[in-house]
C-alpha cells in the first residue's frame, strides 16, 4: 500500500491571470520502507467562460398608439446579462440580472411627435452591450400652427410679403404677420419675398407636439444703382460699356446709362469696353439707391 503524505506547498508561479502551483508530497510502501519525495504541479485558469449572446430579434416597430412586446435572450447559464433603453418613451423592467436564457418586457409610450428610434441592449457582466433590438415607433398625424413676422433689416414690419410653407401659401398682415394651420409634425424650410426685397429661405424649421414655432424673418432691401459711362477724353457717353457690382451685371445703353438692382451689402464695382482700361474699385458699399457715374481711359 502506497502511503502519501503531504509536505508542504507553493504559491502559484506564471503568466496572469493563470498560473501553476506545486504541491511537495513524500511517498512510501510502507511506515518503514524507503521514501521517495516529489511535487504535485497543477495548472489553474481563473478567467470567467466566454459568453456569447443571440437576441430573438433585432427591430421593431410600432404604430404611433402605445405597445407592448418581448424579445429572447440565449447564452450560456452561467453568463449574466440585464436589459437596458437608451429612450424614456421605451422602457424595461430596471435592475433585473438574469442568468442564461431570459425573456425581456418592453413597453412604448403613445408617440404625440415626430417618429423617433431607440435602442434596447443587452448588457453583459463587463457592463457592454452585448446584442441590441432597434425599436422604430411612427410619429403623429395631429397638426400644428406655425406664424411668425416678416420685417425689413431695420426691424420695420412689412406688409404683403408672400410667405411659403410645406406647398402652403400666405401674405403677410399690416403687422407683418402670418400664420400657417394643419402643418403636420416635421421639419420644414419657411421662405419669403415681397418687391423690393431679396427672396428669404430659413434654415429647417422643426414642428413638434403642441408648440407654435415663431419665425422672425428679416428681409434684405434691394437698391437701384445707376448711372453713365463716359470717356476721359471727353468725346461723350460709352455705350455697349458693360458695368458689374458684385455678381450682377448691365450694359450701358445706346444712350450712354445703365441701371443695376442690388441688394444692401459691400461689393467690388468693374466698368468695361473694348479698347480702354478696365475700371475696378474694392468695398464699394451700397446702402440706398444711388448714382454712380464712370469714366474709362483709352489704351494707348
Amino acid at each position: 500500500m502506497l502511503l502519501h503524505k503531504l509536505e508542504r506547498s507553493e504559491e502559484g508561479f506564471g503568466t496572469s491571470p493563470g498560473g501553476f502551483f506545486r504541491i511537495a508530497y513524500s511517498e512510501a510502501t510502507s511506515a518503514s520502507s524507503a521514501t521517495q519525495f516529489g511535487w504535485w504541479l497543477i495548472a489553474y485558469d481563473p478567467t470567467a467562460p466566454s459568453c456569447s449572446f443571440s437576441l430573438s430579434a433585432t427591430s421593431k416597430s410600432f404604430p404611433v398608439t402605445a405597445g407592448s412586446a418581448t424579445f429572447t435572450v440565449s447564452t450560456g447559464g452561467s453568463c449574466t446579462w440585464s436589459a437596458k433603453s437608451d429612450s424614456s418613451w421605451l422602457t424595461v423592467p430596471a435592475g433585473v440580472v438574469t442568468s442564461g436564457y431570459g425573456t425581456v418586457s418592453y413597453s412604448a409610450s403613445a408617440n404625440s411627435e415626430v417618429t423617433r428610434t431607440g435602442v434596447i441592449s443587452a448588457i453583459d457582466a463587463n457592463g457592454n452591450a452585448a446584442g441590441t433590438l432597434t425599436v422604430t415607433q411612427l410619429g403623429s398625424s395631429a397638426s400644428y400652427t406655425v406664424s411668425g413676422t416678416v420685417r425689413s433689416s431695420a426691424g420695420a414690419a412689412l406688409t404683403g410679403a408672400t410667405v411659403n410653407l410645406a406647398g402652403k401659401t400666405t401674405t403677410t398682415s399690416s403687422t407683418g404677420a402670418f400664420s400657417f394651420t394643419g402643418i403636420a409634425a416635421g421639419s420644414y424650410t419657411v421662405t419669403a419675398s415681397q418687391s423690393g426685397y431679396h427672396a428669404y429661405s430659413s434654415g429647417s424649421v422643426t414642428v413638434g407636439a403642441n408648440q407654435v414655432v415663431s419665425v422672425t424673418m428679416a428681409l434684405l432691401p434691394v437698391y437701384t444703382v445707376s448711372g453713365t459711362v463716359t470717356s476721359s477724353t471727353g468725346s461723350g457717353l460709352l455705350p455697349g460699356s458693360v458695368v458689374t457690382i458684385g455678381d450682377k451685371s448691365a450694359t450701358v445703353s445706346s444712350a450712354g446709362s445703365y441701371s443695376l438692382s442690388v441688394s444692401a451689402g459691400s461689393y467690388t464695382v468693374s466698368v468695361s469696353k473694348a479698347g480702354y482700361v478696365t475700371y475696378s474699385k474694392s468695398a464699394v458699399s451700397i446702402t440706398a439707391t444711388q448714382n454712380l457715374n464712370f469714366t474709362l481711359t483709352p489704351i494707348k
